[in-house]
């Protein structure tokens, strides 16, 4: 699967490469989910970050089967499927100027910077050594802001934990 040195989450369309194709929002009578065709790479992608299984027969065509899903879990599905197709890094963040952070202060006395009210971070995916780079050096000279890092995914680490007490996973 190519990809670009950084790749940018911009909209629920960005699920298509991996076999999400969006479809419609009406087939949700509460209004917060959208029909989704999965073809087999969506499937497997589902599996993974649902741990779940079977899917409905396809809706539209797109795919072999479809689900619903709820349109906060885009960006979140998203990133799983960046870390599973093997991106160096992801993350949310975005470029901040120093003009637009504000510094506050926790109740143990840590100070921290943050871009002000309104400003959404975007999530980033990056391919590459360079990739990576450019991100450092914004971060270094103070241009662009991480408000959400997910760590590397490596190949010998499942994208489930195993739960301490039990021993289990699912």
């Amino acid at each position: 699967m190519p990809h670009n040195e950084i790749e940018t989450y911009n909209s629920i369309q960005d699920l298509e490469q991996f076999g999400v194709f969006p479809l419609t929002g009406e087939a949700c009578g509460l209004n917060m989910r959208i029909l989704c065709d999965l073809d087999q790479q969506g499937c497997d992608l589902m599996r993974d970050f649902l741990r779940l299984s079977p899917f409905a027969q396809n809706w539209n065509g797109k795919g072999v089967h479809s689900c619903m899903l709820p349109i906060s879990s885009f960006e979140d599905l998203w990133i799983f499927a960046q870390i599973k197709y093997g991106a160096l890094e992801v993350f949310s963040g975005g470029f901040v100027f120093l003009k637009d952070l504000e510094e506050t202060v926790d109740m143990y006395g840590n100070t921290f910077r943050f871009p002000k009210s309104h400003w959404r971070p975007n999530s980033y995916a990056i391919w590459s050594a360079e990739g990576v780079e450019r991100i450092k050096n914004g971060l270094k000279n103070e241009t662009f802001y991480v408000s959400r890092y997910f760590k590397e995914y490596q190949a010998t680490r499942p994208l489930n934990n195993r739960h301490q007490m039990s021993g289990r996973t699912i």
